[in-house]
């Protein structure tokens, strides 16, 4: 019995302190939400260190910040933010990329260009990318996210190709090229005698 109310205790001091941990972020989140469209780099840049820290807590607070009206770099250090807290918020910054505010689409998918290096971890996002082909706004960052991913990325690349903007062509035909496979070759060779 007093083995039980020792692990009962234990268990409530443990959530209990869980909750005050909660609670402290939330206190420190807003500062550094504020912080992150500060003029001054230093300070931004800061904020940016102590949000990751705080980790997934800062999450829905960092989702806010994309919806208010830009101050400074707000929008990019958040969507930064986000893409180095890692692989939670994934479906964020796709969903983002669906926003009607152009800001905050090129804070995705710069949030989702930091996160690329790791392929694995972006490939969730080709089909939202494949869309964006079409969004003047963002689509040359997409093809190199795109790249980045590589094979599994090919029939979006591909897409790319037929691009109205000849630089989405070119960016697109490199990377494939680079890709290296029989689909991305031909892809690519086609596209070249179109361009004759």
């Amino acid at each position: 019995m007093k083995c039980r109310l020792f692990v009962v205790g234990c268990c409530i001091i443990v959530l209990s302190l869980a909750m005050i941990d909660c609670a402290s972020h939330q206190v420190k989140i807003e500062p550094l939400i504020i912080q992150l469209g500060n003029e001054d780099a230093y300070i931004a840049s800061k904020a940016v260190d102590r949000l990751v820290k705080i980790g997934n807590p800062a999450v829905p607070e960092l989702i806010k910040a994309l919806s208010v009206p830009n101050k400074g770099n707000r929008h990019h250090l958040a969507m930064k933010t986000l893409a180095n807290i890692g692989e939670p918020v994934v479906p964020v910054l796709i969903e983002a990329m669906k926003n009607k505010d152009a800001d905050i689409r090129q804070g995705a998918v710069l949030g989702l260009s930091h996160m690329s290096y790791n392929s694995k971890l972006v490939e969730p996002a080709i089909p939202e990318l494949t869309n964006a082909l079409e969004d003047q706004d963002i689509r040359q960052i997409v093809v190199n996210i795109l790249g980045n991913i590589g094979k599994p990325a090919v029939p979006a690349l591909i897409k790319a190709l037929s691009s109205d903007d000849s630089s989405i062509g070119a960016n697109a035909a490199f990377y494939l090229r680079k890709i290296g496979t029989p689909e991305a070759k031909k892809a690519v060779e086609e596209w070249q005698k179109s361009q004759r």
